[in-house]
């Protein structure tokens, strides 16, 4: 069975996952899906074979409304019951832009909205 503490698998997953601003070591969480993700995988051992199928699978479970998020630290993809969530918009604040930022952040912030499968938003913040 194939799994995230294969050094080869793991790299190989790590650059396939990155085209979609995914770490799968990012959590328990994300480390927990790719694992069941791969745990799956059935098909032939060769890099290309298992890179391809990966790239089909972490494309249909980590969905956006336009573009992936650009994360400004390492990615956070927020997960809910197992799944990731969609990932809906980024917005960035500047503090030199608004006086009244300041005194909210301390440094630029980038804001990343995401929806969950109940309805309800996740928002996870990143400063530079």
């Amino acid at each position: 069975m194939l799994n995230l503490e294969d050094a080869e698998t793991y790299l190989l997953v790590l650059k396939v996952a990155g085209r979609y601003g995914v770490d799968p070591s990012s959590s328990l969480e994300a480390e927990d899906f790719f694992n069941r993700l791969l745990a799956t995988y059935s098909g032939a051992p060769e890099p290309e074979a298992m890179a391809s199928w990966l790239d089909g699978r972490i494309a249909r479970a980590f969905t956006a409304i336009g573009d992936y998020p650009r994360w400004i630290q390492s990615s956070a993809w927020p997960f809910d019951q197992g799944e990731p969530l969609v990932f809906i918009a980024q917005i960035d604040l500047a503090v030199a832009d608004c006086a009244a930022l300041a005194h909210i952040f301390h440094d630029d912030t980038s804001l990343y909205l995401f929806l969950k499968r109940n309805g309800e938003f996740e928002i996870v913040t990143q400063q530079y």
